[in-house]
Order: structure tokens, then sequence, then C-alpha cells
């Protein structure tokens, strides 16, 4: 998935704020070979089951706080946006800042019940049994932001 644009705000060489533009509509997968495999699980996560691209082509994440925690560890605080709901999150990532770039990894668990996200989920349909498909999911980023 593809950051659209987004911005952030460093001061005295520390990041104190930001937002990105997520672009749902860019969403691929990478594990799945076979093509029809990959076009049918790509296509059922941008439907109506999933994150309904076609009405939200747009996520997004804005950063409420950073505390440093060591090194270049940090414990990110922010409200990430999907399908227009939005809820807190907080994630560590690892942040180095030079003069040319700023250069965010990490992983963010996301609750995909909180955004309206049913489909075979245990917290909106209990009695699913063993059908179910977990709520959290992970999502690996590395972003990359250049100075204006």
């Amino acid at each position: 998935i593809l950051v659209k644009n987004g911005f952030i705000n460093i001061k005295d060489s520390m990041i104190i704020g930001g937002e990105i533009l997520i672009d749902m509509n860019s969403m691929t997968c990478t594990d799945i070979k076979d093509s029809t495999s990959n076009y049918y699980l790509v296509s059922h996560l941008k439907n109506d089951d999933f994150f309904s691209v076609d009405k939200f082509p747009y996520s997004s994440l804005k950063i409420i706080e950073i505390k440093h925690i060591k090194d270049n560890q940090y414990l990110i605080q922010a409200n990430l946006n999907i399908k227009d709901k939005t809820n807190p999150i907080e994630f560590l990532t690892n942040i180095q800042i030079t003069k040319d770039a700023a250069i965010a990894t990490g992983k963010i668990d996301i609750d995909r019940s909180k955004f309206d996200i049913k489909y075979k989920s245990k917290s909106w349909y209990p009695d699913l049994g063993d059908h179910f498909i977990h709520d959290i999911f992970e999502l690996y980023f590395n972003l990359v932001a250049l100075p204006n």
C-alpha cells in the first residue's frame, strides 16, 4: 500500500507531528504468486467486505504525540482513520533523521473491527467457530520523508 502524500514537522532534530494520506487503491499482494488467487484476494480486500475502497479511497494517520524511548526508537500515538472511522493507536518505530531525510520503519497492529470491517470477525459474529479471520492485522512500514 502506498502513501499518497504527507508531511512531518521537525523541531530541533525531533519529529513533533505529522500526517500521511494512504492510497487504498494502491493495495497489492506480494506473497501470492498465482495471478488468479492474487487478484481475488486484492479485489476482496478492496470490496465492501473489508476496506470499501470505492467509497473510501484514502485512509490517514495523524501523529498526536511522539515519545523518545531510547536510541532511535520512539513511541508514536496517532489517530488512524479507515473507512471514515477514526481510532487512536500507538506503535513503536525506529526513526533516523539526517539533514537529507527522515526515515521511519516499524509495524502497526490494527484492529479492523474498530473500523467497521466485520467480515468473518469474531468481535461482530461470535458464533463463527473456527471459520473466522483474526481482527488484528499487521502493517509493516518503511517511510522516507524528504525536506520541502
